[in-house]
């Protein structure tokens, strides 16, 4: 467990880079060019020279992940002072919008700003906001939504998600703490991949005492707690016998774990077996737990319907929106208990620019903290610690206001995706490949199609509205799903661990598109720039296209 002069320190910190940002952006490119001077990538553009922001967005082209992947093989095998004069301790694994898995290196210095803020800096606001509560009270027994797989590079670096560097290296060291938290070491640690869910469900039910629930996304915290409410009676029953409910698929050998450690709870069991079934999902969390005092994980716009739904469970008990984050790099931190989707900006994490929105599709303007206003938004651009430089990220933001200097933003979409409902990241091109496979085959042609999600059953699914004149075959959704599946390897990995459901497709008649065209006249919308729909995000939309439908599947 953190002590708190150290959190304090982190949140100090923070408040000192954010209150003169600026200055602190301008140190941090000069220092970078500087010290990647001599690197391949520094000789190339001419490091050495530059001398401002200003020359450096004149001088460096932008870049998006393309560009680096030849040079991250060539680290990942060996070679070195590539982008970087420090070597990679760490590579960041995500599907990413390629649909491929990338290996992004990370190297020490971003590994322990990210420990500085991300670990400390974070819990220190959470403190700062509950000092009617000790230490203990806060952080002695945290269930952790997520497990940290013990996976490597060839050559033995760790590997993993980026929001695990900390605890992978300071499990590495001898050094991580594991009594303050729920799961033990083999479940927080599993040796191979596969699905912890039951076993973190069940050690984290089976404790009363739990003080704080961490994860990263919000999505997959309603998954589990919608979990939870699914097998309610079985999991009350495994807890006061000490078995494992046919329903749950668990390996021998796991059972047998839970065995020994789990014995027989009858007490615990009569304590969740006392609340009530038809009203537990409001509040539900602080029902299960009397002693949680917050929930800290990634929420906001982009996971809108599911921040919603954490809301709920979490009852009076805070939100902690944790951080602004992907595998590139970490960008920013939530300000303050109770922020849900707005950040501060990190200064001396990332050199920012900015690309205001209207000229996104063909950047003019490079804007830098100094120059961007509340209320607009914005493109944003990262140079980072571990060798990306002006990287477009593709997230566009809004500036809600400001930290001394430093930017509090809002994310709004990410310009390079159609669909994202759980972090699959499903782009126009694995879009449109799994309607191609779709055509190829069903050898029904699809003259049109559009996208979009829905969250009214108990998982959501993807809701797929095509254009034939051609009646569809009674599994045209199984194939569909298929499709999707070998397009996206974001996709599958979700299907895979069943926090999707699979998708539905409808036909609609032809001509629906052009009268979609009309229909989005008539509600006001100009139309000389339009492009065709993709992705349905209104329910006047999709109640339009299922108004088209003449038959689903």
């Amino acid at each position: 467990m953190m002590d708190e002069i150290t959190l304090k320190k982190a949140v100090t910190q923070l408040r000192n880079v954010c209150s003169h940002a600026c200055e602190e952006q301008e140190r941090f490119l000069t220092r970078l060019l500087r010290r990647n001077a001599h690197t391949e990538f520094g000789e190339r553009y001419g490091f050495e020279k530059i001398r401002d922001g200003i020359q450096y967005s004149r001088t460096v082209p932008l870049s998006t992940f393309p560009d680096y992947d030849r040079n991250f093989t060539r680290m990942i095998h060996g070679e070195r002072n590539i982008l970087t004069v420090d070597p990679p301790v760490f590579y960041n694994i995500s599907a990413g919008s390629t649909g491929e898995p990338k290996f992004i290196p990370l190297c020490r210095e971003d590994a322990e700003k990210q420990h500085l803020y991300v670990d400390q800096a974070s819990l220190g606001i959470i403190r700062e906001a509950l000092p009617q509560y000790s230490m203990q009270e806060l952080f002695g027994c945290i269930f952790h939504l997520s497990e940290f797989y013990l996976t490597d590079m060839p050559d033995g670096t760790m590997n993993g998600v980026r929001s695990g560097v900390s605890i992978r290296t300071a499990h590495r060291e001898g050094s991580f703490d594991l009594s303050c938290y729920t799961a033990p070491e083999e479940v927080l640690f599993p040796a191979k991949l596969e699905d912890m869910l039951y076993l973190k469900v069940r050690f984290a039910l089976g404790n009363e005492h739990v003080t704080a629930i961490h994860g990263i996304f919000a999505h997959r915290a309603v998954g589990m707690f919608e979990y939870i409410v699914r097998h309610w009676d079985e999991l009350i029953s495994d807890i006061r016998n000490g078995t494992v409910s046919d329903c749950f698929h668990i390996s021998d050998e796991w059972k047998e774990y839970l065995r020994k450690k789990l014995p027989p709870d009858p007490r615990r069991a009569d304590q969740l077996a006392g609340l009530d079934r038809a009203t537990l999902k409001d509040g539900m969390l602080p029902k299960i737990w009397k002693e949680l005092r917050y929930v800290q994980m990634i929420s906001g716009s982009l996971f809108q319907p599911f921040s919603d739904k954490l809301t709920a469970l979490a009852g009076d008990v805070p939100l902690h929106g944790f951080i602004y984050a992907a595998s590139e790099s970490n960008m920013g931190v939530a300000p303050v208990l109770g922020a849900v989707g707005e950040y501060v900006l990190l200064p001396d994490v990332c050199y920012f620019e900015f690309i205001p929105e209207e000229q996104i599709a063909a950047p003019l303007e490079f804007l830098t903290i100094r120059d961007i206003m509340k209320g607009k938004r914005y493109e944003i651009v990262l140079t980072t610690l571990s060798g990306l430089y002006r990287y477009r990220i593709g997230d566009v933001i809004e500036v809600t206001g400001f930290q001394g200097e430093s930017p509090v933003i809002r994310i709004c979409y990410r310009k390079d995706l159609v669909i994202s409902l759980l972090d699959e990241k499903m782009n126009t091109m694995q879009l449109e490949n799994a309607v191609r496979l779709f055509s190829e085959k069903t050898g029904i042609p699809v003259d049109n199609y559009c996208v979009a999600g829905n969250f009214d059953g108990f998982i959501p699914r993807y809701l797929l509205y095509l254009e034939t004149d051609q009646k569809l075959a009674e599994d045209a959704s199984e194939t569909m799903d298929r499709c999707l599946c070998e397009s996206s390897l974001g996709y599958r990995g979700i299907r895979s661990m069943n926090e999707l459901d699979s998708a539905r497709v409808s036909s609609v008649r032809k001509g629906t598109f052009s009268d979609y065209q009309r229909f989005c006249q008539e509600e006001g919308m100009r139309m000389e720039q339009a492009k065709p729909v993709r992705v349905l995000n209104g329910k006047k939309q999709i109640a339009f296209f299922e108004s088209a439908g003449r038959q689903e599947r």
